[in-house]
């Protein structure tokens, strides 16, 4: 079984340090894992966002730059999940 291609686009943030990368791909490029995205920026020194909408745009930005890499589009995603710490109606007021 061949290893696993991995990438890690220079516009989403830094994860090497951590182990991991941002995208693996089966060889071949049939079959591809985006890591979870935060709401980070690949920019140096970034805050996170303050907000709910700031921040998920942030995050649905790091998804693009993530499919662009694979020359891909959103209809091609199988699967995506979503991960919310505090939907409370204070922190979606926004929404």
């Amino acid at each position: 079984m061949s290893q696993p291609i991995r990438l890690n686009p220079a516009n989403l943030p830094t994860t090497e340090e951590l182990g991991y990368s941002q995208i693996s791909m089966t060889s071949g490029g049939r079959l591809a894992f985006v890591s979870g995205q935060v709401a980070m920026s690949g920019s140096a020194g970034a805050s996170v966002p303050p907000g709910i909408v700031e921040q998920t745009e942030l995050v649905l930005r790091n998804l693009s730059y993530a499919l662009h890499a694979l020359e891909v589009a959103p209809h091609d995603i199988v699967q995506l999940r979503i991960y919310a710490i505090d939907m409370s109606q204070t922190a979606i007021a926004d929404l």
